[in-house]
């Protein structure tokens, strides 16, 4: 490959964003026994093979999300996330579905996406808020109702994303996230735009 303009190196394989803008695709290679290449199949594929993409995947993809599982996330100019790979527990990708997508697949109800992390059993996005400039967080995974990931959350884990902050403190001024991992990636962090009043 001599034409990746990202690379993402998940547990066991990797994955290359490449092609011009508005005919993205990406390519990937590596363990695959739970679809973490998106051809559709489970069966592993030692090398990149040439012009291989990711099945289901919008020409408009910018940017591949960076993380430690064993799944993967991008999202697209138009701001929609789509995620392909490991999520036996459900919680692992934010799709509300409970199955590993082998073909890149939307995560529903979330929009004007400008930034994906992951982290083995957790991820996080930052996304456009109700006003101008305003970046919210959003996440996903195992242990949210511990607390750690500062959402109002009862179940033990979430299957699809849930807005992070409080009524009192929303994040509406996050410039950068991220998710910790692989060990603890029930932690994440926001660099914000503000102090915390």
């Amino acid at each position: 490959i001599s034409d990746a303009l990202d690379v993402y190196a998940g547990s066991n394989f990797s994955c290359a964003l490449r092609g011009p803008s508005g005919a993205r695709f990406v390519t990937c290679w590596g363990y695959n026994a739970q679809g973490q290449c998106g051809y559709g199949v489970t069966t592993p594929s030692s090398v990149a093979t040439p012009g291989a993409s990711v099945m289901g995947l919008p020409a408009d993809v910018v940017v591949l999300a960076h993380g430690t599982g064993t799944g993967i996330c991008s999202w697209t100019s138009s701001g929609h996330v789509y995620c392909w790979g490991y999520n036996s527990g459900g919680y692992q990708l934010g799709l509300g579905i409970t199955s590993s997508p082998a073909i890149a697949t939307l995560m529903p109800g979330m929009t004007g996406v400008v930034d994906v992390v992951l982290g083995t059993d957790a991820g996080c996005l930052r996304r456009t808020g109700a006003t101008a400039g305003a970046y919210e967080v959003w996440c996903w995974g195992e242990w949210l109702a511990s607390g750690t990931f500062w959402i109002n959350e009862t179940t033990r884990a979430a299957t699809t994303p849930r807005r992070a902050g409080t009524a009192a403190v929303p994040i509406d001024d996050a410039v950068a996230i991220a998710v910790a991992g692989p060990t603890n990636d029930h932690t994440w962090c926001a660099v914000r735009a503000s102090a915390i009043a």
